[in-house]
């Protein structure tokens, strides 16, 4: 037994704890034992720890992510618990073991739990970013070679994406979406003449995948050399190439093709129409014809002598 004072005595140390008192009068009579005081004795409480539930960023370490969760652990048995997002401005009381945040942008949470003795324990905090939207990439030809930049024929198979988001990765597909490859820097080049669609999503420091980008164009980056012939090669034989009917027929010409000819080597060209031209002025004749494609591809000079 221990001596006590006034009317109260503390004890120490957590646990269960039981306790019984006696007195002793001023004739030196001792009372019998008090009925025993049995109670437990909770002085500490655990900080929580608080962890993404899920970090999909480029590691599960870079506190970034497309998910809001936080999970935390170290709650007490009984214990309740309240998160802040404010830096413990205002409290909200939670339930379970985790809760979500909302909103994108960098996230700074707090959680504090109290023990069933009531407790306060001191603030638990995570920092991290959320980020659950991706942009859509954007996709234009780097050179539109046709008619007109908007006509989506071209002789150069360079696509531009922009709307990249920083540290992105990014893909592309040239078969609807079956196949993948991953690109680098901001553009790719697509090979092979004819109607292409393809197809470009990014993929974001969050895990974000972006909904597909789609650009259908012509790729077309080569040109036939024009055919020459007389008309009417009305010499000893059609194939003497002795004529008194100067015109000259031009065949392989691409639909929608511009053509030129020179009567000079190729210093000077004259713009041509139809699919022939005329010549005047008896003698030696030698002439040049080339065409460009609706793609801006200049052929070869076809030739006729």
């Amino acid at each position: 037994m221990l001596t006590g004072s006034g009317s109260c005595f503390t004890l120490t140390g957590d646990g269960v704890k039981s306790v019984v008192v006696s007195q002793t009068d001023v004739a030196g009579n001792i009372s019998s034992n008090s009925n025993a005081l049995n109670f437990t004795l909770d002085t500490s409480i655990a900080t929580p720890v608080l962890s993404l539930a899920n970090d999909t960023g480029s590691s599960n370490t870079d506190g970034i992510t497309n998910n809001g969760m936080v999970s935390f652990s170290n709650l007490e048995t009984g214990a309740s618990w309240q998160y802040s997002q404010d830096g413990g401005l205002n409290w909200m009381t939670g339930s379970g073991s985790s809760f979500t945040v909302t909103g994108d942008g960098v996230k700074s949470v707090l959680v504090r739990q109290t023990d069933v003795a009531g407790n306060l324990s001191a603030n638990g905090a995570l920092t991290f970013t959320l980020d659950t939207s991706v942009n859509t990439p954007i996709l234009n030809l780097a050179n539109d070679t046709g008619s007109s930049s908007t006509d989506g024929i071209s002789n150069d198979g360079t696509i531009i994406i922009a709307n990249l988001e920083t540290g992105a990765t990014w893909q592309y597909s040239q078969d609807g979406g079956t196949n993948w490859t991953s690109g680098s820097g901001s553009s790719f080049t697509v090979t092979g003449d004819g109607t292409k669609s393809v197809l470009v999503q990014q993929t974001d420091v969050a895990g974000n995948v972006s909904a597909n980008s789609a650009l259908t164009f012509t790729l077309d980056t080569s040109v036939s050399t024009p055919i020459l012939t007389l008309a009417n090669d009305t010499g000893n034989s059609n194939t003497d190439g002795i004529t008194k009917n100067g015109t000259v027929s031009v065949t392989n010409l691409e639909t929608g093709a511009s053509w030129q000819y020179s009567q000079d080597g190729g210093t000077n060209w004259i713009t041509g129409s139809g699919s022939s031209f005329t010549l005047t002025g008896d003698g030696a004749k030698s002439v040049l014809v080339r065409q460009t494609d609706i793609a801006g591809n200049l052929s070869s000079n076809g030739a006729l002598t």
